[in-house]
């Protein structure tokens, strides 16, 4: 594990995905400090880093992590396509993947282009981020 608890957000490390995915990762992030400033007593933080780095790098491996973009762009996507259940998708479209008991705190948000993700990161945020930050946190406490 990392010295400090961190959620982290990994992006694919192809120039398309750079581009396309870690601005909206990035807004991702903002919101998920908000909602970890609003827990007391949390030293929590949120870090974006490219799949490469986050799949070399064991002890991040650990932390809850949220993929974006899709299997063709992020390989932490492709890795964790059949191991997350879906939980929200509309066909063709985009899809957001969370295990909604939050045992497992993994998730992977990806559309079928760039808007797309975004849009299923923004679905992501609506309906389940405070409560994969929440379960994120009580395993910290």
């Amino acid at each position: 594990m990392p010295d400090e608890p961190l959620i982290m957000i990994v992006v694919g490390s192809s120039l398309h995905a750079e581009v396309g995915d870690r601005p909206t990762a990035y807004r991702l992030a903002r919101r998920v400090e908000d909602h970890l400033e609003q827990i007391e007593g949390t030293r929590a933080r949120c870090l974006v880093c490219s799949d490469l780095w986050y799949l070399n790098d064991a002890p991040l491996r650990h932390c809850p992590t949220i993929s974006l973009g899709g299997p063709n762009r992020n390989a932490l996507t492709a890795y964790l396509r059949d191991k997350v259940p879906s939980a929200f998708a509309i066909d063709g479209s985009l899809l957001v993947q969370v295990d909604l008991s939050y045992g497992q705190l993994d998730a992977c948000c990806w559309g079928a282009d760039d808007r797309l993700t975004a849009e299923a990161v923004d679905a992501f945020t609506e309906r389940y981020l405070p409560q994969f930050v929440d379960a994120a946190a009580s395993r910290w406490a």
